[in-house]
């Protein structure tokens, strides 16, 4: 019997309270986890709701609310998460935040904002999830606005090519660790 088959599997999703990180979390927990980690900023409420969905579907929630803006609540939800777990063996990178507007309204702080969400807090992320995964998976989300210019989206596209390319070169770095990056 495969891990997969046995729900043996731990797993952390930023953004996981929502949208798509919602959707990947319960489809980690009905498929093959059996304790996935949900990051989400503010909204309680949305992530109670996938509490509720991740019980369900047969798997142990732990909610750990952090701002992924700041390296401080990074390093804290990654305390919080040790605390519940040994290891990690999935983690799925999907918050993101974005201005929609033209670049040349774009604000440096709204820039920043998006850079630091969307492509710098991935890379704290795996640095602090590197040392907890024996072997597994990184996967980010990303959008087609990293390779397409959308009207209104340059910051969120610009931030997702970094997002791309850190990608890139996390993988190269962690295959011979048994890790994949995508």
């Amino acid at each position: 019997m495969s891990l997969f088959q046995e729900k043996r599997l731990s797993a952390l999703v930023t953004g996981g309270s929502r949208g798509i990180g919602r959707a990947v979390s319960v489809t980690l927990a009905r498929v093959c986890a059996s304790t996935v980690v949900v990051n989400y900023l503010e909204n309680h409420q949305a992530a109670e709701e996938s509490r509720s969905l991740i019980e369900k579907a047969g798997a142990r929630p732990v909610l750990i609310p952090a701002n992924l803006m700041y390296p401080a609540e990074i390093q804290s939800m990654f305390h919080q998460l040790q605390s519940e777990l040994e290891r990690v063996d999935i983690f799925v990178h999907c918050a993101a935040i974005g201005s929609f507007k033209p670049t040349l309204e774009t604000k440096a702080n709204q820039w920043d904002l998006s850079m630091n969400v969307n492509a710098r807090s991935f890379l704290l992320c795996v640095q602090r999830v590197v040392p907890l995964m024996p072997e597994g998976s990184i996967v980010s989300i990303s959008s087609l606005g990293s390779q397409r210019a959308i009207p209104n989206y340059s910051a969120i596209g610009v931030s997702k090519a970094a997002l791309e390319a850190l990608i890139r070169y996390l993988a190269a770095e962690l295959a011979p660790k048994g890790i994949r990056v995508n």
